[in-house]
């Protein structure tokens, strides 16, 4: 239940506060009082899409909306709390109100619960839970298809939910496959270039051999040896005999290294301070046996091989081609050659292929065709339910002729089902049925979207609904009946409604008053504001008074006052003989 709002700095509002009460609260005051800021300050709590520049009061800095609501007794209290705390706003057990603020200024808005700052498609999503506003902007989309539609499909729960997920799941596979094969189809020719030339790549790069990401550096260096190979085993020769001849005048290194060996060993035996010496010419002994070995097998291995270097020389020119034109390098290459691979894979489709791929999109077309029949079959079944649910409510609002019917019309399969449906109407005998846009005048449009209203409550266990004007178009017993109407509505849920009509406003548990009035008079900041009052039964009555003669006061108006007051009396009739007979029907399903 929607318990207080307040207004700070929004439109022409300077400050105001307002409480509601359970049951039906009527909103009341002259045209341009303000009576609409209430309204939209209400969706501007719920993460409305605002330019904050156009909404701030002139001159302000900052504004601010707030609402408290109360969610004990909600329908769907434990999963209301259990999406809050999901959603970072967590409630305590015995913690029953949550406080909506949304503070504005000129660079944007911050919205809070609880004090949690929270995004707008949040507070978007929680509204449903707590309130159900209809604008003036609802009635024109009651002419759209896809509204009527979004309407019915909203009455089949999470059953219509899961098929339609089904459903666009399996269209958009079946679509995928259609424009495969569209593209096949339509690109033949282009397709067997592409796979051409493709073709002729790869067979280039397979031609090539590429295997070694470093070939060409490895064929490089062993191409450098081979052509000093000569001089290579000339040198090498050379420094084999240096370390290790043994046969020449002049003693070779490793003798010469051997003898300072001997020294050294003499010495340390006398000074022992001369060890690391002497293991340091040990070491460099041991490493010049290696090398000479080393160079010994080297020279062995070394030949002058022409044969060699031309198979090289020739293997180089071929892998430098395939860098110039799938490189620069050949781990590049190697990778346009994976690349191309899978890419005439996918292209290289024959034609067992492409029956594969037309089975399966005649599959997917059947499966879609069998979902889309169960949509329309849960459809049609809601739009009975919802033509004789709808026409006993509508009958109730002075319309004893009426006719409503859902109308559907086949269509190809798409995402959305393979039909179409549109509302259909007559309000009077012997008028054929029509479409909602062509036919319902403005208060029979009025009292439809009261009773879409009134059905959605019960199903969906609403707890606040806000009416902006829904008896617009209305008056006579016409009037009374949505009276009635909103009456009953409310022993059920709390009701909040902006009103013109007398026979609405004397119906009211509570009456909000709102007028314009003058701030700061007399000084530079003069302006003006609204002021929103709830009325005691004095007041009221003077309210409904004026409101029924049209003037600004009827106090001097006796018969306008007995009237006004006959018809609160009378109201409160009706009202005590709802409840009763509310009461009589609660005791009677009970038992």
């Amino acid at each position: 239940m929607l318990k207080s709002l307040a207004i700070e700095n929004i439109a022409i509002v300077e400050k105001l506060a307002v409480e509601f009460t359970p049951g039906l609260t009527v909103i009341t005051g002259e045209t341009g009082a303000g009576k609409s800021i209430l309204m939209d300050s209400l969706l501007l709590a719920f993460g409305a899409k605002l330019s904050p520049k156009e909404v701030l009061r002139h001159g302000a800095s900052r504004g601010v909306v707030e609402l408290i609501c109360d969610i004990t007794g909600l329908a769907h209290e434990k999963a209301l709390r259990n999406f809050l705390a999901e959603s970072g706003v967590p409630l305590e057990a015995d913690e029953a109100e949550i406080l909506i603020s949304r503070e504005l200024t000129p660079s944007g808005s911050r919205m809070r619960i609880n004090g949690s700052p929270v995004t707008r498609e949040l507070l978007a999503t929680l509204r449903p839970w707590l309130l159900d506003v209809h604008g003036q902007h609802e009635l024109t989309q009651l002419f759209e298809k896809r509204y009527q539609k979004a309407y019915l499909d909203h009455l089949g729960g999470e059953t219509l939910v899961a098929l339609k997920t089904k459903i666009k799941a399996v269209y958009a596979q079946w679509q995928q496959i259609d424009r495969q094969l569209s593209e096949i189809k339509n690109n033949r020719q282009a397709y067997e270039q592409q796979r051409d030339f493709l073709s002729y790549q790869l067979q280039k790069l397979q031609d090539a051999q590429l295997e070694n990401l470093e070939e060409d550096t490895q064929c490089q260096q062993e191409l450098q040896v081979l052509s000093h190979a000569e001089k290579l085993i000339r040198k090498s020769g050379q420094a084999t005999t240096l370390l290790s001849d043994g046969q020449s005048d002049a003693p070779d290194v490793l003798t010469q290294v051997d003898k300072l060996r001997g020294f050294l060993d003499e010495m340390t035996a006398c000074d022992v301070s001369l060890k690391p010496f002497q293991e340091t010419v040990d070491g460099a002994y041991a490493q010049l046996q290696e090398v000479s070995s080393a160079l010994a097998r080297y020279s062995d291995r070394l030949e002058h091989d022409p044969a060699r270097i031309k198979e090289i020389v020739d293997r180089l020119d071929v892998l430098e081609k395939i860098k110039r034109k799938y490189g620069p390098s050949l781990a590049q290459a190697i990778e346009n050659r994976n690349r191309i691979e899978e890419e005439l894979s996918r292209l290289s489709l024959d034609e067992e292929g492409l029956a594969r791929l037309q089975a399966q999109g005649e599959t997917l077309k059947t499966e879609l065709s069998a979902l889309c029949a169960d949509l329309t079959t849960l459809r049609k079944m809601l739009a009975e339910r919802l033509q004789k649910s709808l026409t006993r409510e509508l009958e109730t609002l002075a319309l004893p002729a009426v006719r409503f019917e859902v109308s559907f019309t086949e269509k190809p399969p798409t995402e959305d089902g393979a039909d179409e449906l549109e509302f259909l109407f007559s309000a009077n005998p012997g008028e054929p049925l029509k479409p909602l846009a062509k036919t319902v005048s403005g208060g029979e449009l009025s009292r439809f979207l009261l009773a879409l209203k009134v059905l959605s409550a019960r199903d969906e266990g609403v707890e606040t609904l806000v009416f902006d004007e829904i008896d617009t178009g209305i008056s006579g017993t016409t009037a009374r009946a949505v009276a009635e109407k909103l009456v009953d509505i409310s022993t059920g849920a709390q009701v909040i409604v902006i009103t013109h009509q007398l026979t609405v406003a004397v119906m009211a548990d509570a009456h909000v008053y709102v007028e314009k009035q003058i701030v700061h008079e007399g000084k530079k900041d003069e302006a003006v504001s609204v002021r929103v009052s709830t009325l005691d039964e004095t007041t009221r009555l003077a309210v409904l008074s004026r409101m029924a003669s049209g003037m600004a006061s009827s106090d001097d108006n006796e018969t306008i006052g007995r009237f006004v007051k006959s018809l609160c009396e009378d109201a409160q009739r009706f009202k005590n003989k709802n409840k009763k007979s509310r009461v009589q029907m609660d005791s009677a399903l009970k038992i």
